[in-house]
């Protein structure tokens, strides 16, 4: 059975770019940029989900450049702590001043049978 990387869903309806990080205990990894309008895919990397950060949290920071610690930025908004394994359930979403997520549907199982 193959193995695929887990990503997150993510819609950003802010009207500038936005860098999505993943706060981990002790480790933060950017998950890329995602300009205003657009919905991306976003990996989150193995180190993430294999370490020591059993419960992460995302950060988005609206425009300017990259920091090295999005926790701490003044200009981030910040979820709330979660299991690392809960983050690719959700469709997340950025307005502009608030994250949100709605729930993906549960994918269904063909098992050969119509």
């Amino acid at each position: 059975m193959a193995s695929y990387p887990l990503s997150i869903h993510f819609d950003n309806d802010a009207r500038d770019y936005v860098h999505v990080y993943l706060i981990g205990d002790s480790r933060q990894w950017l998950l890329g940029r995602v300009d205003p309008g657009a919905i991306a895919t976003l990996r989150i990397p193995d180190a993430a989900i294999r370490g020591n950060s059993r419960y992460v949290r995302l950060a988005v920071i609206m425009g300017g450049r990259l920091t090295p610690e999005a926790v701490a930025d003044t200009r981030a908004t910040v979820t709330v702590l979660q299991p690392a394994s809960a983050m690719v359930a959700h469709q997340w979403r950025f307005d502009g001043a608030e994250i949100g997520f709605t729930q993906l549907p549960t994918a269904r199982v063909n098992r050969g049978r119509p």
